[in-house]
């Protein structure tokens, strides 16, 4: 059953010394190729006699110390790092370890108990949730510049348990966001940002600038007439400098026009 259901690459803990016996031998014959796979063994192994039935091999081969000594307290920062989809905790570990799942990593624990049947979620790329009946009728559909799909934006409680994911009424945040301004995001074209603004009768100059820093290029555009405003144009964010808030309104429209918003 197993050989007809892993996935791979695939990852392999090997604590014991032994690569001789039972199905580790066809295994392996089977992931010795493959070089996204990786074999991890105890640290102090002799690697060179345990692989030498499996030459050549082009899997990836790592050891440490299988001895275990993380506390308790270590654990959430452990999941933060690997960030999985489900956690399988032992039912006597249940009260020393307390194990919590949070909007930046959910995950669903599951306890199991020797000699008991649990039934493990699909771990499939593709991704279903439930959306509760009063969110879905409040979809606002936008339709993307760049590729014509569509999108919408919602508010509500993520909830993940075994695997299945819903979206559950969270009134206060759904009306934040349905009542909210437009998030955008992309990097607009300077040329048609200076079109769209000389339609509304706003007049500047454009300046391109290279930074040193992370930041990279950079373009600056001077707005002389009506008034004075500068839009700082960067690849991470746009700022529009303006101390008439009539005028910062109209640049925020002429960007809005350019720009992917939901």
């Amino acid at each position: 059953m197993l050989r007809t259901n892993w996935q791979e690459p695939c990852i392999i803990f090997c604590p014991h010394w032994s690569l001789r016996l039972g199905p580790v031998v066809h295994l392996l014959r089977k992931w010795r190729g493959d070089p996204n796979s990786l074999l991890v063994l105890e640290d102090g192994l002799d690697t060179e006699m345990a692989l030498l039935p499996f030459k050549p091999i082009v899997m990836k081969v790592l050891q440490c110390s299988f001895l275990s000594g993380i506390r308790s307290q270590k654990a959430q920062s452990l999941f933060k790092i690997l960030r999985p989809k489900v956690l399988l905790v032992p039912e006597d570990l249940k009260q020393r370890i307390k194990i919590s799942s949070s909007s930046s990593n959910p995950f669903s624990v599951l306890y199991y108990s020797e000699n008991e049947t649990l039934d493990l979620p699909s771990l499939q790329c593709g991704s279903h949730i439930e959306i509760a009946a009063d969110l879905a009728t409040r979809f606002g559909w936008r339709s993307l510049k760049q590729d014509g799909r569509s999108i919408t934006r919602l508010g509500g409680q993520l909830l993940v348990d075994r695997g299945k994911c819903q979206l559950l009424s969270g009134t206060k945040v759904a009306e934040s966001l349905q009542s909210g301004p437009l998030l955008y995001w992309g990097f607009p074209d300077i040329d048609r940002l200076l079109t769209e603004l000389s339609k509304m009768g706003i007049k500047g100059t454009k300046e391109q600038k290279t930074s040193d820093s992370e930041c990279g290029i950079t373009w600056i555009i001077d707005v002389h007439d009506p008034g004075k405003a500068l839009i700082e144009i960067g690849e991470r964010s746009t700022v529009i400098f303006a101390p008439d808030e009539h005028l910062a309104a109209l640049i925020f429209a002429a960007l809005g026009k350019l720009l992917d918003g939901i």
